[in-house]
């Protein structure tokens, strides 16, 4: 579980582009992140991310998400409240 007092912000389509780069600034100024990528196929590249986020101090969860699909959403945030305790931002870059 994340430490209480830093927040938590989800970020969808955080594998690659814009979303990686706010996943890793988010990390880098002392939030928690969940990282989402769409599918399978993009899995690795949501694990770098995360590991650049935990260099940076970050806990991270990394969440497969479709955004289109409201069922996908609502498990993302169940997982993330389980896992962090708090969910304080969400940047979709999706």
């Amino acid at each position: 579980m994340s430490n209480i007092s830093r927040p938590v912000c989800l970020v969808t389509g955080s594998a690659s582009g814009i979303g990686a780069a706010c996943a890793v600034h988010f990390a880098s100024h002392g939030w928690d992140i969940g990282v989402c990528n769409l599918d399978e196929a993009t899995r690795a590249d949501a694990e770098r991310v995360a590991e650049l986020c935990r260099a940076r101090g970050a806990q991270t969860l990394v969440q497969l998400l479709d955004v289109t699909r409201s069922e996908d959403c609502m498990r993302v945030a169940r997982s993330l409240e389980a896992h962090f305790g708090r969910l304080d931002a969400l940047l979709n870059c999706a």
